[in-house]
């Protein structure tokens, strides 16, 4: 594993992205190539907006935020766009999938901004892979959450992808839902190395895949050392 921290956070305040009041203060946490974090707090603990700070989707209130070695503040808007480039983001409940899209022109939307290639082929392969080739054609709209979500993480993976953030896909699903989550992820990193930081109102559902962990109480970050 590469020692130098993939992504930095030193002494970070964390907002809402329009809020002002400080969600979470004094945040130190390094995350190194290859591991699986699970984030584990309450509803509205600040989960949410410290992994849109972690993706420099958003800035932070105070501190300092290094994205491979680098001040993401002070790094040009190139250099943000390749960052960016290199992250997969799969957001809480629906997955802010393009609702006058279908799922199969969700997916290969990022494949047909960044690159010029074979994008519907990949896209479809992707579908095939997930087990969901029959709602290609559909809009999001027409399907159940949990597969909107489902969708939403293909979207994040068709394009390489470094870094890996998933908000809260557990929450509410059954234990099958669970189970095609880890399986999925589980043979998807197998096969492609890929970093994880998920969210997770129980994170006992990651058993097995997640090797770090880290909880949200009172404000504060606390990290845990050792596998689950």
């Amino acid at each position: 594993m590469n020692a130098a921290p993939l992504i930095e956070l030193d002494n970070v305040s964390v907002t809402h992205a329009a809020g002002t009041e400080p969600l979470l203060d004094n945040v130190n946490w390094q995350l190194m190539r290859g591991e699986f974090w699970v984030l584990a707090g309450d509803q509205g603990s600040g989960k949410s907006a410290l992994l849109a700070t972690m993706a420099g989707l958003q800035r932070p209130a105070a501190g300092t935020v290094r994205i491979k070695g680098r001040d993401w503040s002070d790094a040009p808007e190139p250099e943000q766009m390749a960052w960016r480039r290199e992250i997969g983001f799969v957001f809480e409940l629906h997955g802010r999938l393009l609702h006058h899209l279908t799922v199969l022109e969700n997916i290969a939307l990022p494949l047909q901004y960044h690159f010029d290639e074979k994008t519907t082929a990949k896209a479809e392969a992707l579908l095939d892979r997930a087990g969901l080739a029959a709602v290609a054609h559909q809009l999001p709209s027409r399907l159940s959450p949990r597969l909107q979500q489902r969708v939403s993480l293909l979207r994040a993976l068709a394009c390489p992808t470094e870094v890996l953030f998933l908000d809260n896909p557990l929450n509410g699903l059954a234990t099958s839902g669970v189970k095609w989550w880890i399986d999925f992820l589980a043979t998807w990193r197998a096969e492609t190395p890929v970093t994880v930081v998920a969210t997770s109102n129980e994170p006992d559902g990651w058993r097995g895949l997640a090797d770090r962990h880290a909880t949200i109480e009172g404000g504060r970050l606390n990290l845990m050392d050792g596998a689950n």
